[in-house]
């Protein structure tokens, strides 16, 4: 196995499995927020397999290695793209949280 695919495949779990554990940690302090959070802890879930696919796509006997890289990177702009786009979310669910308990 090509160890591109390797490494940006254990980097979308990582990236995205840390988002994940991030809104359910915040579930279990802000238990009002718990469907923004499963909806956000859902939509990295299914981002992370979409990015899984994308990954076993990539045919490396059929492809031109430049065209597999440039396929990668894209695959991985994606991946930080979204990534940012969860933990911004997130941000914005614990910033509400606090607010609300602060009284503000």
């Amino acid at each position: 196995m090509n160890t591109k695919i390797e490494s940006l495949k254990r980097a979308v779990h990582s990236m995205l499995n840390d988002v994940v554990e991030r809104a359910y940690k915040h579930m279990i302090n802000y238990p009002q927020e718990n469907d923004a959070l499963n909806r956000l802890a859902s939509n990295a879930n299914e981002t992370m397999h979409e990015l899984l696919d994308k990954i076993d796509s990539q045919n490396i006997n059929t492809l031109e290695p430049n065209q597999l890289n440039k396929n990668l990177h894209l695959i991985s702009k994606e991946l930080n793209s979204k990534s940012l786009e969860y933990l911004s979310q997130l941000q914005d669910l614990q910033r509400k949280a606090f607010r609300t308990r602060e009284g503000l």
